[in-house]
């Protein structure tokens, strides 16, 4: 089976008066246009996923597509009165629309004291870039799974955050030591002006962040920022040629 190669829902943020356009038909339908083989999907406040659900159903259906993440925000949590009404729906999504992964960055998670039914959800930590202060080490992230919880959830790499931190990626290899065999999805861009911004465009170093992960077998996700159409099928065919030197890839 071919690698998967997704794409997240923000990549045409430079495009959105505010990210929930992102739901809109003719943006879903664009973001599918190069058959991407997965979609990360960034869960709004409760109030607005009928508009989440409707291009959820468009993406679970869309024949190329065999991997879905949702990723969980901070306004996402606090638009749930608990945990338990949180998972509950968490569920229902996982069920109806074939979701793999769910995105939690550590900081996040770390900051939730109730975790009811986390562990049956199929629930990912992220590092996160080192700004917030919390969430980019090893040790931040094994903290904020919990001690009870650590054999319960996967993690999400975001490439970028270790490499902005550590261009040796010391990092990088200390986290797959630790979370040997739990790396369930890799997240790639470049890093411009404060915001993810495409590899394709990158200095020639920085295709490190793409050599890094060329052996890994995990779903990778494209998060870089693109201001048109065009764009962003150019980003998705650098990063498909880029992994595709050692081995197949979707």
């Amino acid at each position: 089976m071919d690698r998967i190669i997704g794409v997240s829902d923000g990549v045409f943020g430079p495009l959105y008066a505010q990210h929930r356009d992102c739901y809109a038909d003719r943006n879903v339908e664009r973001l599918l246009k190069p058959n991407p083989t997965g979609v990360e999907v960034t869960l709004p406040e409760y109030e607005w996923w009928t508009g989440l659900e409707s291009a959820l159903e468009k993406y679970s259906n869309h024949a190329s597509v065999r991997w879905i993440s949702l990723h969980v925000t901070k306004s996402t949590i606090n638009s749930f009165s608990n945990s338990l009404s949180f998972s509950l729906e968490m569920f229902r999504l996982v069920k109806h629309y074939g979701v793999s992964n769910i995105v939690i960055h550590a900081d996040l998670l770390g900051g939730i004291e109730e975790r009811n039914m986390f562990h049956l959800l199929p629930i990912s930590v992220e590092n996160t870039d080192g700004a917030t202060g919390f969430g980019s080490s090893v040790h931040d992230v094994l903290t904020a799974m919990g001690k009870e919880n650590r054999s319960d959830f996967g993690v999400t790499l975001d490439v970028q955050h270790l490499y902005g931190m550590d261009r040796l990626f010391n990092s990088l290899r200390e986290f797959r030591y630790v979370f040997d065999g739990k790396v369930v999805e890799y997240h790639v861009s470049n890093w411009t002006d404060g915001r993810h911004s495409q590899l394709s465009r990158a200095r020639p170093g920085e295709s490190l962040i793409l050599n890094s992960i060329q052996e890994c077998g995990a779903p990778v996700v494209i998060e870089g920022a693109c201001g048109s159409a065009h764009d962003y099928e150019n980003e998705i065919a650098y990063v498909r040629s880029s992994l595709n030197r050692r081995g197949r890839v979707g």
